[in-house]
């Protein structure tokens, strides 16, 4: 995990996906916390399923979305401040589902 600069860690029963097999009890907690993962920034992952799937870091609709665990972000030139780590994650949800979701 050291080279990468975004992982998921995803326990969802329906949405499991956590190829680093991080404890998602640690990134939860430092999340609370707005503590960083190793040289991670943690961003909360929802999961919006509606005839389709779509990932995002905030809620989509009270009924349909669930949280369903974190994004990782390294924190370093390019992802230095939380604000520009958020929009890599962003690009980076998007790029998943563009390749493997939909």
């Amino acid at each position: 995990m050291e080279n990468k600069t975004a992982t998921i860690v995803s326990v969802h029963r329906d949405f499991y996906y956590n190829p680093d097999k991080i404890k998602a009890e640690d990134t939860h907690k430092l999340w609370k916390e707005d503590k960083l993962y190793k040289g991670f920034y943690i961003f909360p992952l929802y999961v919006y399923s509606h005839s389709g799937i779509a990932l995002g870091l905030k809620r989509q609709c009270r009924w349909d979305s669930s949280y369903c665990g974190h994004v990782l972000v390294k924190r370093k030139k390019g992802t230095y401040n939380k604000d520009k780590a958020r929009e890599y994650a962003l690009s980076y949800l998007q790029e998943l589902e563009e390749n493997f979701i939909n």
